[in-house]
């Protein structure tokens, strides 16, 4: 290697390291919910499990940032029931059914479901926007301006989730949902 390549390869180098251009996680964390089910899941520094939303089912994950306010990431299951299966079929109409009540509600969705592809985690997801978010913010719940909501096949099993986040607290959202994809039951 020529004295010149070397330099810039180093150069490079440390421009990705001072870049922080890896994601930032610091290690995976174990997460048990309510119904003794455990999850894994990467995780950054600063980042806290919270409690569920009112009225979310029993074996609800909820995690967000110090502040739960600008985002959070909520991952409920689905009840047992011999039809609510995690194939992709199901997948697809349980987001499609998702989006079009919230858009009954007043909130923009996009029309396109984009693949949702994790370690164990497969599914369908949307982004949505709610112009008025503490019109439909639901009892004490906080409420969000933005989001992805998604339907995903975990173990087999079907799992709702939602990345929400207000103005400013985008790029942690975004973090955050990329961690989501790292998501695993054990």
């Amino acid at each position: 290697m020529t004295p010149i390549y070397r330099k810039f390869c180093l150069a490079a180098v440390a421009v990705v390291c001072l870049l922080g251009a890896t994601p930032g996680f610091a290690a995976d964390k174990r997460i048990t919910v309510n119904t003794g089910d455990t999850f894994v899941v990467s995780w950054r520094e600063g980042w806290t499990v919270g409690t569920a939303p009112p009225e979310a089912p029993d074996g609800t994950l909820v995690f967000h940032g110090g502040d739960s306010k600008k985002w959070r990431v909520v991952v409920a299951p689905l009840p047992p029931h011999p039809t609510l299966t995690g194939d992709i079929g199901n997948l697809r109409i349980y987001l499609r059914t998702m989006a079009r009540a919230m858009e009954n509600g007043g909130v923009e969705v996009e029309q396109e479901q984009k693949s949702f592809d994790g370690t164990q985690a497969r599914g369908f997801y949307v982004k949505a926007h709610d112009p008025n978010p503490k019109a439909h913010a639901k009892k004490k719940d906080d409420p969000y301006s933005d989001g992805y909501t998604g339907a995903v096949s975990l173990n087999a099993k079907p799992y709702l989730f939602e990345v929400t986040w207000n103005p400013g607290s985008e790029a942690d959202a975004n973090a955050a949902f990329a961690a989501l994809k790292t998501l695993r039951k054990l």
